[in-house]
């Protein structure tokens, strides 16, 4: 009977152990469900972020892109008024050249009529 009674309690034991083991696996597999979970949403919160960061730094690139289009038909507009004012300088320079010599040419008649 004591032998039986040992049997039946190393039985016991033995039955607890492996309860004890089987809740142990299963809280490992639910704690590893629920990172799981939590990793897997991070995820889609990152994925959403990055998109969102996508879209922005598109749009950011489209608002430069036209910004720079512009600043060089800017400075297009700028270089053509650059040369449109050289030619100016330079026909104002020649008609001051023009002039300079006709007034140069007039002291030389009034010099030899006096």
């Amino acid at each position: 009977e004591t032998r039986s009674k040992a049997d039946c309690i190393k039985a016991m034991k033995a039955e607890l152990l492996e309860t004890k083991r089987k809740f142990e696996v299963e809280t490992s597999t639910f704690q590893q469900t629920e990172q799981l979970a939590f990793y897997e949403t991070k995820s889609a919160q990152l994925t959403a972020k990055v998109a969102e960061l996508t879209a922005k730094v598109t749009e950011l690139d489209a608002a430069m892109t036209q910004r720079l289009q512009e600043l060089e038909a800017k400075d297009q507009q700028l270089q053509t008024k650059e040369q449109s004012i050289k030619k100016l300088k330079d026909l104002v320079n020649e008609k001051v050249r023009e002039n300079e010599a006709m007034e140069s040419a007039e002291q030389g008649l009034r010099d030899d009529l006096q």
